[in-house]
């Protein structure tokens, strides 16, 4: 019997483990932190401890899992180097988050398990309604096979993965199914989805665009932090109002179903000039969307077609923008500089706007109008 953290954070690089039931448990935290282990070689090991790999970040081999029945949580999280696993016929139960941040391009299925079942490197429930296990290290684009009904709690935690399709099957999103995804840019929900958990998309950063089911929900439990540019909700404004509570870091375009089905919101249309991106809004004005990388130098005009610039998107102004003047006009920019690095050294803006003081650099002179 091995103790709790026994060879922790040593340098061992090879572990061969005694076989034939003489070993039944690999305990919690055994292997934690020892960053030149390779290799591991055991067999009929009931259990895999929590922690009991965590951060072995040259572990690449794994012997025959057969007779393990338990993986418990964070296993072989950041095991970067670990490409594939297999489940065994006699694995039952394993945490979900038991791989999250190792180097898994694909999973494996014995198909004799009686309670997993894998499809393209992935692993469902044996019926294959409920998706549990996506590869943390696979990037690209996947679409979720039909008849999938719900994406369990941390399924795509981390994931690279960079484009997403849902089928009409897919009925719920759980707890933090896509925390992490870092590479989402653009997720389109079906309209059947009925429930999405807490912190279901939190620390997607790239985020750009959601598109959801009119269904009940609070923005600051679904993703927390994420700046999203826009938000295509599939239903009316009246519906949105009475199902969707809480507030977004920024203030995302967003657009509704008339009663004909058509899309529509407070941008009338989208415009574009050399230097700038914007949106004509409905209510009145501009707002500012994007502005070009080209001009270090920026002078926000007062006007663009002939309607007067009300606000100023979060991050419009890109990364190498050296000088910036914003006019008396604008009434909202409170994140408009988020991206911009260490150049940006005077703004001048009217003295009744708020600037998050964290996208400014300590050595940038702020001018403020009266």
């Amino acid at each position: 019997k091995l103790g709790k953290g026994c060879f922790s954070k040593s340098g061992i690089q090879t572990a061969v483990l005694p076989r034939n039931g003489a070993l039944e448990a690999i305990p919690e935290e055994c292997f934690l932190g020892c960053v030149q282990l390779r290799s591991v070689s055991f067999r009929d090991v009931r259990s895999i401890g929590k922690n009991a790999f965590l951060g072995c970040k040259e572990l690449r081999y794994l012997s025959s899992l057969d007779g393990l029945e338990a993986i418990a949580d964070s296993a072989f999280n950041l095991c970067s180097s670990l490409k594939e696993v297999t489940l065994p016929d006699s694995c039952v139960q394993y945490a979900t988050n038991a791989f999250q941040s190792a180097g898994i391009e694909s999973f494996a299925v014995d198909p004799q398990n009686p309670m997993f079942y894998s499809e393209n490197g992935v692993i469902f429930s044996k019926d294959k309604t409920r998706l549990l296990s996506f590869p943390p290290a696979r990037g690209g684009s996947y679409m979720i096979p039909d008849g999938t009904i719900a994406i369990g709690e941390k399924a795509f935690y981390d994931s690279h993965l960079m484009d997403i399709g849902f089928p009409e099957s897919l009925r719920v999103i759980e707890d933090k199914a896509f925390d992490g995804a870092d590479n989402l840019v653009d997720v389109c929900l079906p309209d059947n989805v009925e429930k999405i958990g807490d912190g279901a998309f939190d620390h997607c950063h790239k985020l750009y665009s959601l598109s959801l089911p009119p269904i009940k929900l609070d923005w600051e439990e679904v993703l927390y932090g994420i700046s999203l540019r826009e938000v295509h909700f599939l239903g009316t404004e009246e519906e949105y109002k009475c199902l969707v509570t809480g507030e977004l870091v920024n203030e995302p375009a967003l657009f509704f179903l008339d009663a004909d089905g058509r899309e529509y919101h407070h941008i009338a249309r989208r415009g574009k000039t050399l230097q700038f991106e914007y949106s004509i809004l409905s209510g009145g004005g501009v707002r500012i969307d994007k502005i070009s990388p080209l001009f270090s130098k920026v002078v926000v005009p007062e006007m663009l077609e002939d309607h007067y610039g009300v606000e100023i998107a979060f991050g419009a102004f890109p990364e190498f923008t050296t000088e910036a003047f914003i006019p008396n006009t604008v009434q909202q920019a409170p994140d408009a500089f988020a991206y911009c690095a260490g150049a940006l050294k005077h703004i001048s803006i009217p003295f009744d706007i708020s600037i998050e003081p964290a996208t400014i650099p300590k050595d940038c002179v702020v001018e403020r109008r009266i």
